[in-house]
């Protein structure tokens, strides 16, 4: 059997098995749902919520979210205080290595926090106080 082929029947094992799990998740059979909902409901659920974190080449800690759950103009802007523990309101405790405060990082954030306040930028000394305050919190 040649790659190829594999390669097209590994899909089509996944687009069953997914399509099956979204059907029997969603469509209720002799009058019940023979896939209960549990932590995600269905594949559709499951891929509008996707968090991963990344470090990029310099070291940097990055969050990669998507969702997909539509909002317009309709919608008021919510506001929140900005804490630590509000930057993990569906996932775990925010940790000392994503706020950037592991002390093995420690000489690669302060000479960046440096080098941001010698430049020209929104990032002045105010800020970064209150910053070290979210992290504190």
């Amino acid at each position: 059997m040649s790659r190829l082929t594999l390669l097209g029947l590994q899909l089509l094992v996944a687009v069953v098995a997914l399509g099956a799990w979204q059907f029997f998740a969603t469509v209720p059979v002799f009058g019940r749902m023979l896939l209960p909902p549990f932590f995600f409901s269905n594949p559709v659920d499951v891929g509008s919520q996707i968090f991963d974190y990344w470090r990029d080449p310099d070291g940097f800690l990055v969050e990669h979210y998507t969702d997909g759950d539509m909002f317009d103009n309709t919608l008021e802007t919510g506001w929140a205080p900005f804490t630590a523990s509000g930057l993990a309101q569906w996932g775990p405790p925010v940790t000392k290595d994503f706020l950037g405060i592991e002390p093995k990082y420690a000489r690669e954030e302060l000479g960046a926090i440096v080098t941001a306040l010698r430049g020209r930028n929104e990032f002045d000394v105010k800020r970064l106080m209150g910053m070290l305050k979210v992290a504190r919190s």
